[in-house]
């Protein structure tokens, strides 16, 4: 059951009052479930599906001699 809260003046505080449910029937409910579904079922027209872009490979500079995650630029200044 729904609750709603309600200012009562005699106590000064808030007293919680219950609300009923709504009745709907069967038929109503099965149409609310199945627009529900459909709703989230269904893709966006506006936008089109992105292409798959390959993943960069860490592994393939041990291809030619070099270490993993090596850095591209060496220092101009090397202490001796």
């Amino acid at each position: 059951m729904a609750r709603d809260c309600l200012w009562h003046p005699c106590t000064k505080r808030k007293t919680i009052v219950s609300i009923p449910p709504a009745v709907i029937s069967g038929d109503e409910a099965l149409l609310l479930i199945l627009k529900k579904k459909l709703a989230s079922e269904m893709m966006p027209i506006d936008t089109p599906p992105k292409p798959r872009t390959p993943k960069p490979n860490p592994w393939r500079n041990f291809k030619h001699g070099k270490v993993l995650y090596e850095r591209n630029n060496t220092p101009l200044l090397r202490l001796r």
